[in-house]
Order: C-alpha cells, then sequence, then structure tokens
C-alpha cells in the first residue's frame, strides 16, 4: 500500500472515531419525542432549590447545569452505550451517519499557533465565495472562534441546511490583521464512508476501506466493486479495522449482498419483544465473489454483523484480531435542544457462533493475537489467502 492511501485512511479513521467517540455510538434507529416526564425526583428538585437559594455562585442559563444532571442520570443508570450527546457533536453524528451535509465544503485546520485555518475543497462553494488557503478562521455568524468552546461547536454552526446563508469572517495573510466577511451559501457535501482501490502489488484484488456504517454505505459498496471490476479486479479484500459500527438496517444490507437466499443475519430481541431472525431474502449480487475481511479489536457493532454474517454462513474468512464484541441496538431520540438520548433497547446474536457475545467478539479465522492488528503482515497474509483463489 502506498504512502498517500495509508495517510488517507489513517486521517479519514481517525475523523471518524473523533466524531463517534468510538464506540459510543452504536446502531442508530433515528426517533423523536417530546419531553414528558414518568416520574418525579423530590431529593434532586430541593437539592438544586438549596444551591439555588443558598450557593455563593449564581446558578448560569445555559445548559451546563442540566447537561450535568442528564450525565448523572446516565452514569447511575450503568449502560455503557446509554448516553447523551450535546447539540454540535449529535449533528455531526448524523451527518456522518447519512453521509453528506449542508456546508462550505472547507477543512478546519489548528497549527501551533492555537488558530483554526481554512483549506476549502476546489470548486465548493467557499473556494467560489473567494476564500483562499490558509484563510484564518474568525468569526462563524458574528461570533468570535475565541467564544466557542471546541471545534465541533464549530462546524456545527458552520454546517447547516442547504441553499441557507452562513457568514465566515477571515483574518488574511501574511499578517492577519484585516478581516474580511464572506456570505456562502451552503451547499450538500458528500462524506463517503469508504475508500476503494486496487492494490499497489496486485491489480486482480480490490481493497475496500470501510470506515463507517453509514446510511449510504451498501450503495457505495456496490458502486465501489462495480468500478473495481471495470479496473480488472476479481477478487476483494475488505477492511473493517477500526470501523466502530453505525447504522443497524446498513450492516444488514451490507451482508445481504453476499449471501444467498434465506441465509440468517442475526437474530434480535428488543425490550418487551419476541426474538426476531433477520434473513436474506434473495440471492445476493455478489454471493460468488472471492472476498476475505480484515478485522481487529476496534471493530464493533454494524461492523461486526457484517463481518459475522458472512463468518457465520461460510461466506467469508476474518484475518486480524478479535472483534469489539457490542451486541446491542441503541435508539435515539432528539431533544428538545437539538442533543439525543441514545438508549440501550435491544440485543442481537448470531445462532452459529454462540462464542460471539458482549465484550468477547469475532474470532477470526486467522488469528493475529500477538501483534497490532494493523500491522503490514495481517494485510499481508490477507492478500496470500486471496491470491490462492483459483
Amino acid at each position: 500500500m502506498s504512502k498517500s492511501k495509508l495517510f488517507v485512511i489513517l486521517f479519514l479513521t481517525l475523523q471518524i472515531f473523533v466524531i463517534l467517540g468510538a464506540f459510543g455510538l452504536g446502531f442508530i434507529i433515528a426517533e423523536r419525542i417530546s419531553r414528558s416526564p414518568s416520574a418525579s425526583f423530590p431529593v434532586l428538585d430541593e437539592a438544586f432549590s438549596l444551591i439555588n437559594q443558598y450557593g455563593l455562585r449564581e446558578i448560569t442559563d445555559d445548559m451546563r447545569i442540566e447537561y450535568g444532571m442528564i450525565r448523572g442520570l446516565v452514569q447511575a443508570y450503568g449502560d455503557p452505550f446509554t448516553n447523551h450527546i450535546e447539540p454540535a457533536q449529535h449533528e455531526l453524528q448524523t451527518n456522518q451517519l447519512t453521509g453528506s451535509y449542508g456546508g462550505i465544503g472547507s477543512l478546519i485546520e489548528i497549527r501551533e499557533d492555537g488558530h483554526y485555518y481554512l483549506l476549502p475543497y476546489p470548486n465548493s462553494p467557499a473556494s467560489n465565495a473567494g476564500l483562499e488557503q490558509h484563510d484564518r478562521l474568525f468569526r462563524v455568524e458574528g461570533k468570535l472562534i475565541t467564544d466557542y468552546a471546541n471545534l465541533d461547536e464549530i462546524i456545527a454552526d458552520i454546517r447547516g441546511e442547504v441553499d441557507t446563508n452562513v457568514s465566515i469572517t477571515v483574518l488574511r495573510s501574511p499578517d492577519y490583521q484585516m478581516e474580511e466577511t464572506f456570505s456562502i451559501k451552503r451547499a450538500e457535501v458528500p462524506l463517503p464512508s469508504l475508500l476503494a482501490y486496487l492494490d499497489d502489488d496486485y491489480p486482480q484484488i480490490g481493497v475496500i476501506k470501510i470506515n463507517i456504517i453509514a446510511g449510504t454505505t451498501s450503495d457505495e459498496l456496490t458502486q465501489a466493486i462495480e468500478s473495481l471490476q471495470d479496473q480488472g479486479a476479481d477478487r476483494f479484500l475488505i477492511d473493517l479495522r477500526n470501523n466502530g459500527g453505525g447504522l443497524l438496517d446498513s450492516g444488514i444490507s451490507m451482508a445481504k449482498l453476499f449471501l444467498e437466499k434465506d441465509q440468517v443475519i442475526i437474530n434480535q430481541q428488543a425490550k418487551g419483544e419476541a426474538i426476531k431472525t433477520v434473513k436474506t431474502n434473495q440471492n445476493g449480487e455478489y454471493r460468488e465473489l472471492p472476498l476475505i475481511i480484515l478485522v481487529n479489536e476496534n471493530t464493533a457493532s454494524a461492523a461486526e454483523i457484517f463481518a459475522g454474517a458472512l463468518q457465520a454462513n461460510r461466506r467469508a474468512s476474518l484475518v486480524g484480531k478479535n472483534t469489539y464484541g457490542k451486541n446491542t441496538i441503541q435508539l435515539v431520540f432528539d431533544l428538545q435542544d437539538q442533543s439525543s438520548m441514545h438508549i440501550t433497547n435491544a440485543k442481537w446474536w448470531f445462532p452459529a457462533l454462540p462464542d460471539f457475545k458482549e465484550g468477547s467478539g469475532l474470532q477470526p479465522d486467522v488469528p493475529f493475537d500477538d501483534i497490532d492488528g494493523m500491522d503490514p503482515v495481517v494485510y499481508e497474509t490477507a492478500v496470500e489467502l486471496l491470491l490462492a483463489f483459483p
């Protein structure tokens, strides 16, 4: 693999882990509710009243105290995948899982001087409006960058509905003294969930690095396979290392592409419901495609569903390290302040793989227990297995 490809993979992986907080997101099933408390908390109300009445410090009007109460509730509840996501992070997660966002098309880079600099994409709304490489970001919608708590909040404010405008004020080099303000119309910016290319040494092998299981991933996977086949690939390596998961339905849709009719993908059971068996209803388009899957200890959630379904049905061999072992499903509820609650509601499992359970993931067919899962030898072993296919 070339250094440039490796850099792109590592950069995309880092972005996704920052956005998803590793495995905190789990599987997403979008729901919306209004606030309707079903329980009272008299002791909490009493404690709040006492702080408000006697505390030397004034209680602020922002959401920090309420969010702190929610964090305490979630911590006391004790489920590692039930959590509260604040508005900026929730918006970024939603963008990543839907595969696109309304924005200006520019990277934001934090440099050693502590300032934020813009790197507009070619032919993006940002570059077309006049923003230049290395402009220093100064204000968003009139709000000073120094007034933001973190980069996620800055990005969330720059993003918004397609065809709406956002005001961006920058300081220009060389001395960064003069302000210039631009009103930029947001456009739809794609967020690819995978990277596809031919192996450098063996062009008959198509390599597909999937970084997240998003709503667009199944279609992206189909397009990637067809494109690589047009370039001469006849066998494929799917890399799920450091893929923390994503959407349940997308993981299932991906598995269906490679399985035969009536094969079991998973069993699942939601709170208060009977066990449901999820099976294929037709032959997958790529059910005979030679295939190897790379996994490691950071392969989780929907990525495990895809890999495990193919392993359980003897469709593909897994190479690498034991996966994370996340077998729960979270419902996502949008709250009135645009934050969200992610609540564990169900479990899933593979009937044919009884050893798979929470904290004990998929066991690779070709394990590498004693080395780093990203070591080149893991990739090289998968390539050798693919070359052995007739």
